[in-house]
């Protein structure tokens, strides 16, 4: 396959908005606006994976991973949105995702299924590293 194109692919729905958040990013994706809660105040918990791979391997990468939280990770308790982005150059994908709390991101990352499902993507990568990184400031367009 080809490295990841330069234009962006027609983007999924795949996370649920958030309402009454003092602050929020807004991203409109095809007409539709998914709401991602960026607040440093927010007791929620932030997790970023860090994928590096192949850039032959990037669409299958992606392909994957928007799968498995479409069809698992959106139905689990606690999980509020992602977002993946993907670099230009088909080397690294990078997965943001927003939990209510860290009990429920375990009972997620502990499942069997979500298990199974990360170690089939990490067949596909060179390295796959998950993070709690909670926002520690939040700087927004001046007016």
């Amino acid at each position: 396959m080809p490295p990841w194109p330069m234009e962006p692919p027609n983007r999924q729905r795949l996370a649920h908005g958030s309402t009454g958040e003092r602050r929020r990013a807004s991203v409109q994706e095809e007409h539709r606006m998914t709401t991602v809660l960026i607040d440093d105040d927010a007791p929620l918990l932030t997790v970023l994976v860090d994928i590096h791979l192949e850039p032959r391997k990037q669409s299958d990468f992606v392909a994957g991973v928007t799968a498995m939280i479409a069809e698992f990770t959106s139905q689990q308790p606690g999980f509020i949105a992602s977002a993946i982005h993907a670099s230009e150059d088909g080397t690294r994908v990078l997965n943001y995702s927003q939990w209510r709390d860290t009990a429920t991101y375990e009972r997620f990352r502990d499942h069997p299924e979500a298990q199974r499902r990360i170690a089939a993507l990490q067949k596909l990568c060179t390295l796959m590293e998950a993070r709690v990184m909670p926002p520690v400031a939040l700087l927004e367009q001046a007016n």
